[in-house]
């Protein structure tokens, strides 16, 4: 009976050492890369730190990573910034999923805004906002930075498919940050999670407040809701 209680507490044993061990394996999150610079502090990428960066060293930073096009490249001016776009080069590993099958429906790769807005209190022109379009799943974006503060969801209308934006305000409790999910019927909590992310970020300074919570509980209680009326 002792040897029987010695082994039962021995097989015990190794099961839950294995159960540590598989929760201690490091989760290799691809939005890690992604973002990049451990020691720049949000809201930030790949050394961009917005509010923060001088414009050419943010110009610098597009013209020399090997993920940005800069031929590609051109500046518009709107609100006094100046805004520079590009495009993903095959070596980016995160390139943008087509959910909508629809080629007239398409999010920018990147774009970069610079200005010296006074609420900035800065003396030359710095990186002021982000925008990048990305194959990232919401689930490592959200696991990354954090659950959002509040969120909502349109309808993207064109002629043949469903698409809703899934906007996700405040990712870990910074309202500088936003993440759209796209994706069509059905909306679940498992379409979501997989769904391409385009991801927003801007200088805190800039940020004019969030918007209320929508009125239903919870997320999933709105995906439920916009499931029933545009997916049924």
């Amino acid at each position: 009976m002792v040897r029987l209680l010695r082994l039962t507490c021995l097989m015990i044993a190794l099961f839950a050492s294995s159960l540590v061990l598989i929760r201690a394996q490091p989760y290799d999150n691809p939005a890690l890369d992604f973002f990049g610079a451990d020691d720049c502090e949000m809201p930030c990428w790949q050394g961009i730190q917005l509010g923060v960066t001088p414009a050419d060293a943010a110009l610098g930073v597009l013209n020399a990573h090997p993920w940005t096009q800069p031929s590609m490249m051109a500046g518009a001016s709107f609100a006094m910034q100046t805004f520079t776009t590009w495009t993903w080069t095959e070596s980016f590993p995160y390139p943008q999923q087509d959910v909508t099958n629809n080629p007239s429906f398409h999010i920018p790769d990147g774009t970069l805004g610079i200005g010296a807005s006074p609420r900035l209190r800065v003396a030359a022109p710095v990186a002021t906002g982000i925008h990048l379009g990305t194959g990232l799943r919401l689930a490592d974006v959200w696991l990354l930075l954090g659950s959002p503060t509040a969120f909502s969801i349109g309808r993207v209308a064109t002629p043949r498919n469903v698409i809703m934006s899934v906007r996700l305000i405040g990712m870990g409790g910074m309202p500088e940050i936003v993440a759209n999910a796209y994706q069509t019927c059905p909306l679940t909590r498992e379409t979501l999670w997989d769904s391409p992310v385009a991801i927003r970020m801007t200088a805190p300074a800039l940020v004019t407040g969030v918007p209320p919570r929508e009125y239903v509980t919870t997320l999933l209680e709105l995906l439920d809701r916009y499931d029933r009326l545009y997916c049924r």
